[in-house]
């Protein structure tokens, strides 16, 4: 096993566990006194002493007096500076045990908290494990995230690993809440209790785009409320798309730049005055939309 020790434990490559060995490879170099400061920690709940510690932190925080030690202890290369050895999976268990004993509470309050709120957003991505129990390491495994809205409140951002994608995930983490749920069309979604399903925009304008030929793909910039540009005026337009007799895929996303152009115009306003706005002007464009999208007749099939 391929061991280093903090304080009085150390953790294995193989299972993660372990008991204190004071002739561990990574410490034997070092005298005995400087060995036994590193190992032993003033704090009975902590895994290393200060100075492990202090590397640690001054690596995510960044704080220049100990920014280069710090750069040396995480990539497992070596503590150079004091001739010892620390290993990867040392600091990657001592992460996940800091993350399990001081993260989890306060990730288990956001959730309370998030549950509580009127609108939430959520979605996934695919992600792959090694060595996950029962799953080949090629297989997809799948993050969910979950967020606030913009409601002037302090936004909540929390991500969910799962082994899968169906419905029944988001069912159990959003168990509780009551209000607006918006994200993509996903059916898995309609597992979700007591909530308004709100379509997301930015995924419905993704299929008017694929439906777009793709020799006009290069022309055409998707660009949202947070994008450091706005959308080009010829593709926020929709009566010009019309009076040039544009594809209707065309047309619909012209619909979905101009919310997102008035949408960049609201950024900025409370959560109220936000409001008051988009029933001004925002209402009758979707008005328009869903006339508009009465008279068009799809060519079938999947796309």
């Amino acid at each position: 096993m391929d061991i280093c020790t903090g304080r009085t434990v150390h953790y294995s490559r193989k299972s993660g566990e372990g008991a204190l060995s004071t002739g561990s490879p990574c410490l034997s170099r070092l005298p005995r006194g400087r060995r036994r400061e590193l190992y032993q920690s003033p704090h009975s709940h902590a895994l290393a002493g200060p100075q492990f510690c202090l590397p640690l932190h001054g690596r995510v925080c960044h704080v220049p007096e100990i920014h280069e030690f710090g750069s040396v202890l995480l990539p497992g290369d070596g503590l150079a500076a004091e001739g010892g050895a620390l290993a990867r999976e040392t600091v990657a268990n001592w992460c996940i045990k800091c993350a399990l004993e001081y993260f989890q509470p306060v990730y288990d309050l956001l959730h309370e908290e998030l549950l509580k709120r009127e609108i939430l957003h959520a979605d996934k991505t695919v992600c792959q494990v090694l060595h996950e129990e029962g799953k080949a390491a090629v297989s997809k495994s799948y993050l969910w995230i979950y967020l606030t809205g913009n409601d002037g409140l302090a936004p909540i951002i929390l991500y969910e690993y799962q082994p899968g994608r169906q419905g029944e995930y988001a069912k159990n983490f959003l168990e509780g809440f009551r209000g607006l749920l918006e994200c993509d069309g996903y059916t898995g979604y309609n597992r979700v209790e007591n909530v308004i399903m709100v379509c997301c925009l930015a995924h419905c304008r993704r299929y008017f785009f694929e439906a777009i030929p793709a020799a006009h793909h290069r022309k055409i910039k998707l660009l949202d409320i947070n994008s450091p540009e706005e959308s080009p005026a010829e593709t926020a337009d929709p009566e010009k798309a019309k009076k040039q007799q544009q594809p209707a895929a065309e047309i619909g996303l012209c619909y979905c730049n101009w919310l997102f152009h008035i949408e960049r115009t609201l950024k900025a306003m409370d959560a109220q005055e936000r409001m008051s706005r988009r029933l001004e002007l925002e209402v009758p464009v979707w008005d328009d939309f869903w006339k508009w999208l009465g008279t068009v007749k799809p060519l079938g099939g999947r796309e």
